[in-house]
């Protein structure tokens, strides 16, 4: 199904820089226009800052964050948060600290769409990261090479950018970075190398944000960064010349993540047939969208374990490079998890553990089985249903009846192929 319409075009901008919307705000946002939601969403400070209904320490942080994604103002600037977590990761299993990770995610929050400089900047003084990739002991006598390799690497460079040498030589401007047990930053001049350092072609004293400056500024991070940014949000395997673009937004900018950002939203890439419907949701896109969309009022507990059985457990991905994501969420476990997770919500709407309106209020005005579920696709899926799906909810709802006709016409649209992608 093509971008067909102004309210599609803006249903696809909110799943893409945020989390989906229900009804109400999907009516709001098309009055503004495409421009104008991509307007709003970048320029998300102008949006109240909702605060926390719960606290990390009552519910873990897992729930605090889905809490967050549901009931924020600016989605972009979660919808990013989320991005940053999975590129600059660091996860519990070995940091061992909430608070470290709670820190993390705050700071990656504060500078959402800011500079990439001084993201690096404060990701190299960051308690659970430094943890994480043992700048702790990164020691003058013998350097410890885990955090500057997982920076060219992963963080800014990308394989076949930079040299052994160049590792070794970042590992020296780091020596002496490290953090108190309750995760603040630490240097120790004593176990720093001041002595002179030749990293990509350049020579001087450099120390961690010399190299962090250095990273942030070239050409190479500013290719890899923006091609990285545009598979987050429109499609995998971009064309080289839309990634030479936003590079070059990135350069002229000095590496603002909010420029970088705007032009991917505004692209004719992002509106294009390719993009719409063209990535399977992550869990987090799954379980929070569909709670945005159906008007839930918070999260429910088993929302935690549920994103486990999925796939992505929030503050522990798998390695240091974060989730995979594509292909890599579905399988025939994790599949029926998603129908299985999906079909609770729609049972539980309304009730204790996720409050909003049943299920069946949104079928108000619906008369006939026809106009019932054409309520539920136009809800779900911008109406986009083949003749075999749509004639299969027809027929569930000629037999069912009441409010279990509603469930289940939701838990059945809700497992359709359409509902499963972004």
């Amino acid at each position: 199904m093509a971008l067909v319409s102004e309210r599609v075009r803006v249903a696809h901008l909110l799943r893409r820089a945020g989390f989906g919307a229900n009804e109400q705000e999907l009516d709001e946002y098309t009055q503004l226009g495409f421009d104008g939601t991509v307007s709003r969403l970048v320029e998300y400070e102008s949006q109240p800052d909702v605060p926390d209904r719960v606290a990390p320490e009552q519910v873990g942080l897992q729930l605090w964050w889905l809490e967050k994604m549901l009931r924020t103002q600016r989605p972009l600037q979660e919808k990013m948060t989320l991005f940053w977590h999975g590129h600059l990761t660091s996860g519990l299993r070995k940091v061992g600290d909430p608070n470290a990770l709670y820190a993390q995610n705050r700071a990656f929050r504060a500078n959402a769409l800011g500079s990439y400089g001084e993201m690096l900047r404060g990701i190299s003084r960051d308690g659970a990261m430094i943890r994480w990739l043992d700048l702790n002991t990164n020691r003058k006598a013998s350097p410890n090479e885990n955090w500057a390799r997982e920076l060219m690497e992963l963080f800014t460079l990308g394989l076949g950018n930079y040299s052994e040498d160049d590792v070794r030589e970042a590992a020296r401007a780091f020596t002496g970075w490290s953090a108190t047990p309750d995760g603040r930053f630490a240097f120790n001049r004593a176990q720093h190398d001041g002595g002179p350092k030749t990293i990509l072609g350049q020579t001087g004293a450099f120390d961690g944000d010399a190299v962090s400056d250095m990273l942030a500024a070239h050409p190479a991070t500013a290719h890899f960064l923006a091609g990285k940014l545009f598979r987050f949000f429109a499609y995998p395997d971009p064309a080289p010349e839309v990634v030479d673009h936003l590079a070059a937004i990135y350069q002229g900018s000095g590496g603002s993540i909010k420029a970088v950002v705007e032009g991917i939203l505004r692209s004719p890439e992002f509106s294009s047939e390719r993009a719409y419907r063209g990535q399977i949701k992550s869990p987090a896109e799954l379980v929070v969208g569909a709670m945005r969309t159906l008007g839930a009022e918070q999260v429910p507990p088993q929302a935690a374990q549920a994103m486990r059985l999925l796939g992505q457990e929030l503050f522990n991905p798998p390695n240091v490079a974060g989730w995979f994501g594509g292909r890599s969420w579905i399988n025939a476990a994790t599949l029926l998890g998603r129908f299985n997770a999906l079909g609770t919500l729609a049972n539980q709407l309304g009730g204790p553990d996720l409050g909003g309106r049943p299920v069946a209020a949104h079928l108000q005005g619906a008369s006939g089985s026809e106009a019932r579920v054409q309520r539920v696709l136009d809800l779900l899926v911008d109406g986009d249903a083949s003749p075999d799906e749509r004639g299969a909810l027809v027929g569930y709802a000629q037999q069912a009846r009441g409010d279990e006709q509603a469930r289940g016409l939701f838990r059945l649209a809700m497992a359709l192929p359409t509902y499963q992608l972004n």
